[in-house]
């Protein structure tokens, strides 16, 4: 689940430490969506006379509402079809789609809490949950402590609050994403598209800092942590001593 929907994440820990990371702990599970869970009378397909599809969050119906855009990731040729709601509600009543979440017998964890300790001593915890609206960080620093998300966002109306530990108050940090063309995946698609070619091209890109060991930190950390849930949080050595570290960037960030 890590690699597939969060590698991202920990490619941010990889890139704030600015080391890698030295070990790995791992505990994740199936904790809600178990047939045991399901509501009562719930079918084993959402489109088969369920009688809680005006009311559980999870009911496929979704596909065809609000959610409709995340459709045309698993309907084949939906864009180009011109089908009619009739034939894309029987669509996915015959495809995996419309089984019941709670009944379809998933493998894949609804939470997991991974902990790093890199080589440079820096220490994170990294959790993944079904049952969060949007991402939030924490960076505690020697000097102040960075707090943002969604969480964050609607509650102070910023997306990073700064809280200086000497006293020194707040400060709240708002990043207007339209204006430096932030949109899809937070700018991030948009950001690599732009800085493909200055990568490629940079002098910079000889001293290794833009090696591809760096891409593939992430998934290292990721493997680990599914390697250590698996042995029941089992402790995780990722690199071999013998492996020299090349710093993925200059300097590193202090709060």
């Amino acid at each position: 689940m890590i690699l597939a929907k969060a590698c991202h994440d920990l490619d941010i820990l990889y890139w704030l430490a600015n080391s890698r990371s030295r070990k790995v702990s791992s505990f994740a599970g199936v904790a809600f969506f178990k047939p045991e869970n399901a509501p009562s009378g719930a079918t084993d397909n959402c489109m088969n006379g369920c009688p809680h599809v005006e009311t559980c969050a999870f009911d496929a119906h979704r596909y065809l509402s609000s959610e409709q855009k995340w459709l045309q990731y698993i309907m084949p040729n939906l864009a180009a079809s011109g089908q009619t709601p009739e034939e894309t509600l029987a669509w996915i009543k015959q495809s995996p789609w419309g089984r019941c979440v709670y009944k379809c017998q998933k493998t894949a964890v609804d939470h997991q809490v991974t902990l790093l300790e890199f080589e440079n001593n820096i220490t994170a915890t990294f959790t993944m949950t079904a049952f969060a609206k949007g991402r939030t960080i924490e960076i505690y620093g020697s000097k102040a402590c960075l707090r943002g998300g969604e969480f964050y966002k609607e509650t102070f109306g910023c997306d990073f609050v700064i809280i200086q530990h000497d006293g020194g108050g707040e400060e709240r940090v708002t990043v207007d994403f339209e204006d430096v063309g932030y949109a899809g995946h937070g700018g991030g698609d948009y950001g690599l598209t732009q800085t493909l070619h200055s990568v490629l091209t940079s002098p910079r890109a000889q001293t290794g800092e833009y090696l591809i060991s760096h891409s593939t930190e992430s998934h290292r950390m990721a493997f680990a942590a599914q390697e250590s849930r698996k042995k029941g949080g089992e402790l995780v050595f990722i690199h071999p001593k013998s492996e020299p570290f090349k710093p993925a960037r200059i300097g590193a960030v202090v709060l």
